[in-house]
């Protein structure tokens, strides 16, 4: 932990900021300075040893780069990506639900309740980070502060910008003295409504979510797996071919001896095709996530998908067909 905190100090307020925000939307209880540093040691230590393992291994050159590299950002977008795909979790939770709140708060302030008293008694443990999120706010009126400035912090834990402005409109609503159990319903509704139109979107753009998994989770790897089939067989084929001399006829000859694969590295192609699947399986994920919840961090649970399913398609279609051209 202590060389944790070390190495906080050299990463800028600011990311170190963003940080503790990601880490409060995400509902995790851990201290966002130490995470900063864990962020900044673990990465550099993982690819030490990963660029020391493959230099034991007596792996070819490239690996001395591409691995110590892969592990570095590959560690930082797990576990960065972690918090976010977990904020975005809660968020998303927390828009379903909030229609469901907002009636039951109605009924309860329609009952004779007052607007505090009827959000606490609506805050039940189906509700999840919404419930807990109004219980602290019921904490923070018992300890003196006024109903507006609690509620409008529910949503500092919460990355919605519905609950946001959904809150807004609330306490807007109590300022004015208007009927709360009526403004609270006419919102439900307009929330329901909301996503009802966002689930008719995701049926209309579901023939792009699934022509985009296609492509990037089953069509590339197979394009890929067949060129690099292809191009290690020509190379094998151009190293035995031998191209006998033919006698000096007082004029000039076709020359056949022009087929040369010595500049042809299968190796240099194999590396390409790895890192040109993990980019494909990575923008292909982020393409899905703005098609399907319009925005891209929704689509990070998408990337491991295609990158395994990327490197499984490619390797069972290259012995495939490997297997085919040998017998033939």
């Amino acid at each position: 932990m202590r060389i944790y905190q070390i190495a906080q100090e050299i990463i800028p307020e600011k990311l170190v900021r963003k940080l503790k925000q990601t880490i409060k939307y995400s509902g995790m209880s851990i201290d966002a300075e130490i995470y900063a540093g864990f962020l900044l040691v673990f990465p550099i230590l993982l690819s030490i040893s990963t660029f020391i393992i493959v230099y034991i291994l007596e792996l070819e050159t490239m690996y001395l780069t591409i691995g110590p590299l892969a592990a570095y950002f590959g560690s930082i977008l797990l576990f960065y990506g972690m918090l976010i795909f977990m904020s975005s979790r809660r968020a998303n939770f927390a828009e379903r639900v909030l229609p469901d709140l907002l009636l039951l708060t109605a009924s309860n302030i329609r009952a004779g309740m007052p607007p505090d008293e009827g959000f606490l008694t609506s805050a039940r443990p189906e509700f999840g980070p919404l419930s807990i999120e109004i219980k602290k706010a019921g904490k923070s009126i018992l300890s003196g502060q006024s109903f507006e400035n609690a509620f409008d912090r529910i949503s500092e834990h919460i990355d919605s910008s519905i609950l946001q402005r959904t809150i807004s409109l609330i306490l807007d609503g109590i300022r004015g003295g208007g009927e709360i159990s009526k403004l609270l319903e006419e919102s439900a509704n307009e929330l329901r409504s909301m996503e009802s139109l966002k689930k008719m979107i995701g049926t209309s753009v579901k023939s792009y979510i699934i022509f985009i998994f296609f492509a990037a989770g089953l069509g590339a790897p197979m394009l890929y797996a067949i060129s690099t089939t292809l191009i290690e067989t020509v190379t094998i084929l151009g190293s035995k071919v031998v191209v006998p001399q033919l006698p000096a006829m007082g004029y000039e000859m076709i020359s056949l001896s022009g087929f040369s694969t010595a500049g042809i590295d299968p190796i240099f192609f194999t590396n390409f095709t790895y890192m040109a699947m993990l980019i494909t399986s990575i923008f292909g994920g982020l393409a899905l996530g703005l098609i399907e919840k319009g925005e891209q961090k929704s689509g990070l649970k998408y990337i491991p998908i295609l990158i395994l399913l990327n490197f499984v398609i490619f390797f069972t279609v290259k012995i495939t067909v490997g297997g085919f051209i040998t017998v033939f």
